[in-house]
């Protein structure tokens, strides 16, 4: 009798004990956020990052998004249909769009589609619209597409690198022209012109010298592109260069990089004005920033990411370098009011910004100051003072001396 009350009691005892652990161990589960257990997306995800006060909406076409959607389906690229709707109350003439994708190539860089609308030269809000050009009008909608020569590049790399499917599809904004000298620019979305208040205490910008020396105000979009194919071969095809796709060794994305850093846009940044061009044969628009001086409204302060794409034309692959513009927080200090470069003048007063007024002849025309050259005999660089402390010069040869900033002795 005794032994069996003891086995009861010990019976008992395991099912308390087996009740308390289960118990522990649903509370566990309870207390387990949701996204640690989550499963990996069943679905291929389209990620809007366009700025809301952009006038437009996208979304992927209606009779497309099971194919979008669809993890397993292998041409997803070439069923890719973007719907963009006008939500403004103006027409656009040009818009541009960059898709990056969650995967990279075997040599780094991110595998992105630029996506475009409109001509080419309306990329840089300078350009106005013709009577040719056919707008988006407020309330209608067009459809994008990834562009053929790169679909047909793609699949021949992807093969090749044996890549995976993409699960997440981001949609960055980079351009859009009203076709009137408006628009917006970037990342963020910049407005520009930008709308330059009069200030009496400004930093002048004169045009940033780059690592070598060039004056980026005439750096033409020819010469650029020329330097980019020399430099990295990024725009040959690959039957004047081979191309070894299967290589893990690390591309040089940024062949420019020296070439945009102004620093009166801060760390990373430069003043730019976005521009478009066709630099590739068989491969959409892209990007070619040109960069300007700070106080420019047709510019603003934007960072540069260089990703390659793969387009196909004579029978091969090849590779075309990318711009991505990011805006940055920071934008390019504004200047006081006045005329621009080549025009008349009497004072310096009447020209913009730092623009001195040469007097050689009458009426003055408003150029940029010339500057003093400095040799390091040393190779041990400058150290320069700022205008404050600086040293007096005559730029204009008239026996009238100016400060600026100098060199410690």
């Amino acid at each position: 009798m005794k032994s069996r009350f003891i086995t009861t009691v010990s019976t008992n005892k395991r099912l308390w004990a087996l009740l308390v652990i289960f118990s522990a161990l649903f509370l566990v589960m309870k207390m387990v956020p949701a996204s640690s257990i989550a499963q990996a997306p069943q679905e291929r995800v389209l990620e809007n990052a366009i700025p809301k006060h952009v006038p437009i909406k996208v979304k992927i076409k209606k009779e497309k998004e099971e194919s979008f959607k669809d993890l397993k389906n292998e041409n997803w690229a070439r069923d890719f249909e973007l719907e963009v709707t006008n939500t403004g109350d103006k027409p656009i003439y040009e818009l541009g769009l960059f898709l990056i994708t969650d995967i990279k190539a075997a040599a780094g860089f991110r595998i992105v589609a630029p996506v475009y609308y409109g001509r080419t030269e309306l990329g840089d809000i300078r350009t106005l619209a013709t009577p040719d050009d056919i707008p988006i009008k407020p309330g209608e909608s067009c459809i994008l597409k990834i562009h053929p020569g790169q679909l047909e590049g793609w699949e021949i790399v992807k093969r090749k690198e044996n890549w995976p499917v993409p699960k997440r599809i981001k949609v960055d904004f980079q351009s859009l022209s009203f076709g009137d000298g408006t628009g917006f620019a970037g990342t963020g979305g910049t407005a520009l012109p930008r709308k330059l208040p009069l200030q009496s205490n400004l930093r002048k910008c004169l045009p940033q010298q780059n690592k070598s020396g060039t004056n980026p105000l005439l750096w033409p979009a020819a010469a650029r592109d020329r330097q980019l194919r020399q430099s990295s071969s990024a725009n040959l095809p690959a039957s004047f260069l081979p191309v070894n796709f299967l290589s893990s060794e690390p591309l040089n994305a940024n062949p420019l990089e020296s070439k945009l850093e102004p620093d009166c846009c801060g760390d990373g940044c430069t003043s730019q004005i976005p521009h478009n061009e066709h630099p590739c044969v068989n491969c959409p628009d892209q990007q070619r920033p040109i960069l300007t001086y700070c106080s420019d409204p047709q510019g603003s302060c934007y960072s540069s990411t260089y990703d390659y794409i793969v387009c196909y034309t004579g029978g091969q692959p090849y590779l075309c370098q990318t711009i991505h513009i990011t805006s940055c927080g920071e934008e390019p200090p504004a200047c006081e009011s006045g005329w621009p470069v080549g025009s008349s003048c009497i004072i310096d007063d009447d020209c913009y910004c730092n623009l001195w007024c040469n007097t050689q002849f009458y009426p003055g025309t408003c150029e940029w100051p010339s500057c003093p050259i400095l040799i390091d005999v040393n190779g041990d660089g400058f150290l320069m003072t700022d205008a404050a402390h600086g040293v007096a010069f005559d730029f204009k040869g008239t026996g009238t001396v100016l400060s600026l900033r100098g060199c410690f002795s």
